[in-house]
């Protein structure tokens, strides 16, 4: 079970990663064009800038008009809606069925060691297995946590898109 966790967190780290790459290319991009128009600002505090003001300097407006049409967009868009569903995937469906099995296992490892009589031979200790069965359920409310906070990448991003879509 560990074993499958950690192979889904290694394939989760992949292909959040390639997510990554698309985004930092949109922002070299952004950077690049603040460059060109002597811009001192980093893209980040101009975006803010733009959404809190609602007025866009020149650079950024130039950035939207030319690399961040449609076509780039959707393709961003795309890349992020597919890391964002991999990381669902992989914490809602193999982590949460392994995290599940391992909680139940333990808790059943927990009854037996306290059933000394027949299974104090195998060396099953009550305040080890609790101090597991613990540390299983913290892996569990932080996979939820994480499941949180890529639903809260997901809606945001969403919401952008169709806003951009016009």
């Amino acid at each position: 079970m560990l074993a499958l966790i950690g192979s889904s967190l290694e394939s989760m780290a992949r292909q959040w990663a390639e997510t990554q790459r698309c985004i930092s290319r949109a922002v070299a991009s952004l950077e690049e064009t603040l460059g060109r128009f002597g811009a001192d600002g980093d893209a980040a505090a101009d975006l803010a800038s733009a959404l809190a003001c609602g007025a866009m300097s020149e650079a950024l407006q130039q950035w939207l008009a030319t690399a961040a049409d449609e076509p780039a967009v959707r393709k961003l868009d795309k890349a992020i809606e597919q890391g964002c569903a991999a990381l669902q995937a992989h914490l809602g469906e193999t982590i949460q069925r392994s995290i599940e099995a391992l909680i139940f296992r333990l808790s059943e490892m927990v009854g037996l060691a306290r059933y000394r009589e027949c299974f104090d031979e195998l060396g099953l200790r009550d305040e080890a297995l609790q101090c597991l069965l613990r540390d299983a359920m913290a892996l569990d409310a932080r996979k939820e946590e994480l499941y949180m906070q890529v639903r809260h990448v997901v809606c945001p991003r969403r919401a952008c898109c169709l806003w951009h879509a016009g």
